[in-house]
C-alpha cells in the first residue's frame, strides 16, 4: 500500500478542523510508517548476517545496491555487512579469482 493511499484511508477516520492540522497529521502518519519501514529493514540485515555467510551478504549486497559498491569505501560496505574492511577485501580478492 502507498503512503498515499495510508494516509488518505487514516482521513477518513480523523476529524479535520483546518488543511494546517491535516497537513501536520499527514506528516506524522508518514513519520511513523518510514521509521516503520526502517525497523523492517534494521530486522532484515540482522537475519542475513545471522543466516548467511559473509560472502552471501557481499553478494546479496552487489545485486541490491549495485551502484553503491562503487561509490562507498570499503570501510562502510563491511560495516553494513557486518564484516571487517580486511574481510571484505579478502571475499572480493576470492571472488575476482573464481572469475
Amino acid at each position: 500500500m502507498s503512503i498515499h493511499k495510508l494516509i488518505t484511508s487514516f482521513n477518513k477516520y480523523l476529524p479535520l478542523d483546518d488543511p494546517e492540522k491535516e497537513d501536520l497529521k499527514e506528516r506524522a502518519i508518514e513519520r511513523k510508517i518510514r521509521r516503520r519501514q526502517l525497523i523492517l529493514s534494521e530486522d532484515e540485515v540482522c537475519r542475513q548476517i545471522v543466516s548467511s555467510t559473509a560472502e552471501e551478504r557481499y553478494l546479496a549486497f552487489l545485486r541490491q545496491y549495485p551502484a553503491l559498491s562503487q561509490r562507498l569505501p570499503n570501510t562502510q560496505i563491511a560495516s553494513y555487512l557486518g564484516i571487517t574492511p580486511e574481510f571484505l577485501s579478502k571475499i572480493r580478492k576470492d571472488l575476482s579469482q573464481r572469475s
